[in-house]
C-alpha cells in the first residue's frame, strides 16, 4: 500500500475496507490486442485541452472471474467467497494517469481508465491455483484490518499468491551506432506478488457483494495495483535492482526518476510500439 498522489498518507478507510470502483466491460481484450492511445481533457497552461494522453501507465493486477451467481439484495461473507470464483487471470490495467487526475476529484476515475483492460486468455482455477500451492494461509501482519481483518463478514484465513513477473519491451531507434540485438530489446520491469496486497482476493468478493448488488456468471473483479514494499521484496528474496512496483507511476515516482531500458533508452510512460508482456 502507498500514498496516494498529493498525499502524504494512506487513507484511513483503506485499512477497514478493500477501496474499489466500478468499471466499464465494453473496452475488456484479450491479451494481444493493441490499445489506442487515449484522448481526454489535460489540464495546460492555458486551461483543459482534448489531446491525447502523454502520460500513458500500465498496472499489474489479477482478475478474478464470479461462476456462481448471488441473488440481488444477498451478500457472501470473505469465508464462503470461494464458492462464487471461477478462477483468475493476469489482468493489466491501462491508465492514462494525466487524464486520470484531472477528472479524479470528487467522483473518481473515469475516461482515464476507459481505453482497455487486458487479460490473459485462459482462466486459472482455483482448484488448479490450489494444486499449485497457490491457496496458502495468511501470513502474519502488524497492520489492522485487511487480512487480518477481525469483522465477521471479512474475516477469512486463507489467500492467494501469485508471483507475476512485467517485462518491457521497446524498438529502439534505428542508429547504426546500435547493435542489432539492442534494436527491439525486452527489459525486466518488476516483480509482484499477490499475496502482498493489503487485502485478499476472497475478501474483495465479499466486499462488492456487501451492498446487495448481486454477483453474474462472468463477472471480472480486479484486484488493483500489485506492488511490494522493501521489506516485504527483501523477506521473499527478490534479487537486488528488480522492480517491485506494479506500475510506471510507482516506479518512477511520478516521472521524476526514469528508469533504464536495456537498449540504453530511458521508461518515463508507455510510448507507441511498446510492449508489456506480464507472466505467472
Amino acid at each position: 500500500m502507498g500514498a496516494f498522489p498529493g498525499h502524504d498518507e494512506v487513507p484511513s478507510n483503506s485499512y477497514h475496507i478493500p477501496l474499489a470502483y466500478n468499471g466499464r466491460a465494453s473496452s475488456v481484450v484479450i491479451s494481444g490486442v493493441p490499445i489506442i492511445r487515449p484522448w481526454g481533457y489535460i489540464p495546460t497552461p492555458d486551461g483543459p485541452k482534448f489531446q491525447p494522453t502523454q502520460k500513458m501507465d500500465f498496472e499489474v493486477e489479477m482478475g478474478i472471474f464470479i461462476a456462481k451467481p448471488l441473488d440481488i439484495g444477498e451478500a457472501v461473507p470473505a469465508s464462503q467467497a470461494r464458492d462464487h470464483i471461477f478462477g483468475m487471470v493476469l489482468l493489466n490495467d491501462w491508465s492514462a494517469r494525466d487524464i486520470k487526475f484531472y477528472e479524479m476529484v470528487p467522483l473518481g476515475p473515469f475516461n482515464g481508465k476507459a481505453c482497455g483492460t487486458s487479460i490473459s486468455p485462459w482462466i486459472v482455477t482455483l482448484d488448479a491455483l490450489e494444486e499449485a500451492g497457490a491457496v496458502i494461509d495468511v501470513e502474519a501482519g502488524k497492520l489492522p484490518g485487511g487480512k487480518w481483518a477481525k469483522d465477521s463478514f471479512l474475516a477469512y484465513s486463507r489467500d492467494v499468491s501469485v508471483q507475476v513477473t512485467t517485462h518491457i519491451s521497446r524498438m529502439a531507434a534505428q542508429k547504426p551506432s546500435f547493435p542489432q540485438q539492442w534494436r527491439h530489446s525486452k527489459s525486466l520491469f518488476a516483480q509482484s506478488k499477490l499475496k502482498h496486497l493489503h487485502w485478499s482476493p476472497l475478501q474483495m468478493v465479499a466486499h462488492q457483494s456487501s451492498a446487495g448488488c448481486g454477483l453474474n456468471s462472468g463477472d471480472l473483479l480486479c484486484t488493483g495495483t500489485m506492488s511490494s514494499t522493501e521489506q516485504q521484496a527483501s523477506e521473499d528474496g527478490v534479487l537486488a535492482g528488480t522492480g517491485r512496483s506494479g506500475c510506471l507511476q510507482e516506479a518512477t515516482k511520478n516521472a521524476k526518476h526514469p528508469l533504464p531500458l536495456e537498449n540504453g533508452q530511458k521508461l518515463i510512460w508507455i510510448e507507441d510500439g511498446d510492449e508489456v508482456v506480464m507472466e505467472a
